[in-house]
């Protein structure tokens, strides 16, 4: 983990914006190679963040737009915490977090699972909720989920941030990373965030709270 200081977010947010450009490139296509996933950080951190819609991809053949600058906040917070991060950064032929079948991006994120793994699933919503942010418990939280919850909620209260919980999204499916994560006997929380606190270029200071909320919570 690394130290919170002026310079720190702002290298962190740059790290953000460049980050995002894997996933951004050939309008939020990624690579355009179908299965394409990027893992970052080291194979003995405790912490792992997913990013399963960093990408365009297609739920029931319907077309869904990528959340935007969801896999470069995973990045990035990487990069802070010392932590994992996992998300497509090509096409995906479905909906990671909506498919109930095996899919590539559960495959690999299951073989990435260790005794003491935390996942953090992050996600985009729109403003539309008036919330900042959203912490799904999934379909059965352990007591390691809970007490992140609690410290999540503090750190972004501190910020001026009050994140709800199970509204509007609960993460309660069974298609979701976060109960598939669950249903393994692993801790994870699905995080839905606001388009106006993850816009790095345009809202630069929104941008650096969020990022603080996640770090003075997850330093594990």
């Amino acid at each position: 983990m690394i130290p919170i200081t002026a310079d720190c977010d702002n290298l962190l947010l740059n790290h953000w914006k460049q980050a995002e450009e894997t996933y951004s490139a050939s309008l939020y296509n990624g690579s355009n190679i179908t299965g394409s996933m990027k893992l970052m950080g080291g194979s003995k951190a405790q912490l792992l963040f997913t990013a399963p819609h960093a990408v365009n991809h297609l739920r029931e053949g319907v077309l869904k737009c990528a959340d935007r600058w969801t896999g470069g906040l995973a990045e990035a917070l990487t990069i802070a915490l010392g932590s994992r991060a996992l998300a497509p950064d090509g096409r995906v032929n479905g909906d990671p977090n909506w498919n109930v079948k095996a899919c590539p991006f559960k495959q690999k994120l299951h073989s990435l699972l260790c005794p003491d793994t935390v996942v953090i699933d992050l996600h985009g919503m729109k403003n539309d909720y008036g919330i900042g942010i959203n912490i799904g418990m999934g379909s059965s939280p352990d007591s390691c989920s809970k007490t992140l919850v609690e410290r999540l909620v503090r750190s972004f209260e501190k910020l001026g941030q009050r994140p709800s919980i199970n509204w509007p999204f609960g993460g309660f499916g069974r298609g979701t990373i976060t109960s598939f994560v669950q249903s393994l006997g692993h801790s994870a929380l699905q995080i839905e965030i606001a388009a106006n606190l993850r816009q790095p270029c345009e809202l630069p200071i929104k941008a650096i709270l969020l990022m603080q909320g996640f770090i003075n919570a997850l330093h594990l």
